[in-house]
């Protein structure tokens, strides 16, 4: 959904005209957590298996984070932002275990590789298509 039309939507209560820039940005602010390509990466982490949820909770650490879906999926979406936007390169999966420092205080020990990436894609597409013709 784009933000026009979350914004005219009844469900979002917007009150027109919107009065200053303040306003606008706490609607955007709240489009973005319910519709936002971070949320997205999320529900797509969310619908693989549990077996595929163990194996990432299990290949990726990262300290100061608490091993969860959820929390694991921010942090791959990071990654991929930083590569994406900052041509930050990446060489955390390599399919051996790599040590690594991404921040100050934070440690990532990463035993993922391209095929195990290649898998949860794989999974998450055809999940994606099972719920969307159902």
């Amino acid at each position: 959904m784009d933000f026009y039309t979350y914004l005219i939507r009844r469900k979002s209560k917007v009150k027109f005209p919107i009065q200053d820039k303040a306003e606008l940005n706490q609607y955007y602010k709240n489009y973005k957590k319910e519709f936002g390509s971070i949320q997205q990466s999320i529900r797509f982490f969310q619908s693989l298996s549990r077996q595929r949820k163990a194996t990432l909770i299990q290949k990726l650490e990262v300290t100061n984070i608490e091993p969860t879906i959820e929390n694991l999926s921010k942090y791959l979406y990071e990654l991929r932002s930083k590569f994406v936007h900052e041509a930050d390169l990446i060489v955390n999966m390599s399919g051996r275990t790599t040590i690594s420092s991404r921040e100050k205080n934070q440690v990532v020990i990463c035993k993922l590789s391209i095929e195990d990436l290649m898998r949860f894609f794989e999974e998450g597409l055809v999940e994606h298509f099972k719920t969307k013709t159902t």
